[in-house]
């Protein structure tokens, strides 16, 4: 089934899209952002073309009426889509954080050195430039944008499975 593909299409971009946070790469994050939430918005679609039968029809018309209040697609799904593509509006955003590792002065046999009053003696402050991509506005605010695109990854794959349980499939 196409709907079989998407998903795995999603997957895929969800990877990408934790590769491009570990890597701060705010343009690439940006795009997979878009490409995650195209397909996420597409599954329902596509899995409703692919539905021929008239009983399965009425049975995903049901269950997408069930479900379409459930926040996970009214709020991120279908809103974060539609801002994006309609507004080009993106509401993820890259904070960066400096944070000092110690280098510490160890012996030949792995221990550390010490001060007079018993602390690690220091070699210098190693300076890390921390990245933390989040969504800024809207639906769980304040996660990586991986997380919420995993939970509606999972959204789909449950909506999908109660699907064919209905249908007997």
């Amino acid at each position: 089934m196409r709907v079989d593909k998407l998903i795995e299409d999603l997957e895929l971009s969800l990877e990408l899209l934790r590769k491009c946070e570990v890597e701060n790469d705010i343009a690439m994050v940006r795009l997979q952002w878009l490409t995650c939430l195209t397909l996420l918005r597409a599954a329902g679609h596509v899995h409703n073309s692919e539905v021929q039968n008239t009983n399965k029809k009425q049975i995903a018309n049901k269950l997408f009426n069930d479900k379409r209040n459930d926040k996970v697609y009214s709020e991120f799904i279908k809103k974060e889509r539609d801002l994006l593509l309609k507004e080009y509006e993106y509401y993820v955003s890259n904070e960066h954080s400096i944070r000092f590792d110690p280098i510490y002065l160890v012996t030949e046999d792995g221990f550390n050195l010490l001060t007079e009053d018993g602390n690690k003696l220091i070699l210098e402050q190693d300076e890390k430039v921390l990245s933390n991509f989040k969504k800024n506005d809207g639906y769980k605010k304040d996660l990586p944008p991986s997380e919420l695109v995993r939970e509606a990854i999972d959204w789909w794959k449950a909506y999908f499975k109660e699907f064919n349980e209905l249908c007997g499939s």
